[in-house]
């Protein structure tokens, strides 16, 4: 679980099964099986019990009628270069950012939460679209158009190129005063510029790349907003699910 948690957690998220299997036997007999419609039962002991069943044993998936079935994401414009904790909603910033700012004022007091802010939806193509980025702009967008042609070398290219931006004067104001406001301790502005840039560049990593396509999301259509936050060192970390992953019940925390 140590090694697997994040992956897990992600599975669980997209409802998909994600199981060992340490019988050499029974792993053998799985791969058996190659091509052939299971039916699949996790036990509330964690065990998944398989049999063999017919292909109408399978509903199809339900799919939405209609000439456009691709998923889209929604559209996030360009508010501000950078908010505080207390200006985050589902418009501006990202899950993660939101669900971190909604245990505000419901832990007690002896749990603490870090200071927060964040570089909300659209700043980086209001950052791109800037002239201190207009030639790097001309070779992010030539990249973009030969990307299906082969995927893992343009978006090895494209993250790479995404880390030479270099950010807009105002930019850098507003982020730096709103740092300074939450009471973040002081970082070097190129390492702290350098991580943004990591996160704006995951947006062209693999899995990101697939996912979207798989799901008929545009690539134009996702912004990316940037959580910066402090980092607590902890003794022990470890991830504890909200509700019991093998029932569901939200009233159990299962670890």
């Amino acid at each position: 679980p140590d090694l697997v948690a994040h992956v897990a957690v992600r599975a669980r998220n997209a409802r998909v099964l994600f199981a060992t299997c340490f019988d050499p036997d029974e792993y053998a007999r799985l791969k058996g099986l190659r091509d052939k419609v299971l039916s699949l039962h996790v036990t509330p002991a964690g065990d998944v019990e398989y049999q063999e069943g017919a292909q109408q044993d399978c509903p199809a998936p339900a799919r939405k009628e209609g000439p456009d079935r691709a998923a889209r994401a929604p559209g996030k414009g360009f508010s501000r270069w950078a908010v505080a904790q207390d200006r985050f909603t589902p418009e501006v910033v990202g899950g993660k950012s939101n669900n971190l700012n909604g245990l505000r004022g419901k832990l007690p007091d002896w749990i603490h939460l870090p200071a927060s802010i964040a570089l909300p939806f659209g700043a980086f193509e209001k950052a791109l679209e800037d002239r201190c980025n207009r030639e790097l702009r001309g070779r992010y967008e030539a990249l973009l158009a030969t990307v299906e042609q082969d995927p893992p070398q343009v978006l090895s290219r494209l993250r790479a190129l995404l880390l030479e931006m270099d950010p807009p004067a105002a930019l850098q104001e507003e982020l730096l005063a709103a740092w300074r406001r939450a009471g973040l301790p002081a970082v070097p502005w190129e390492q702290a510029w350098h991580g943004v840039r990591r996160v704006w560049a995951s947006k062209w990593n693999e899995r990101a790349y697939l996912s979207r396509r798989a799901r008929g999301i545009a690539h134009e259509d996702l912004r990316m907003a940037v959580l910066i936050q402090q980092v607590v060192e902890a003794d022990y970390a470890w991830v504890i699910p909200t509700a019991n992953p093998l029932t569901g019940d939200r009233g159990e925390v299962y670890d």
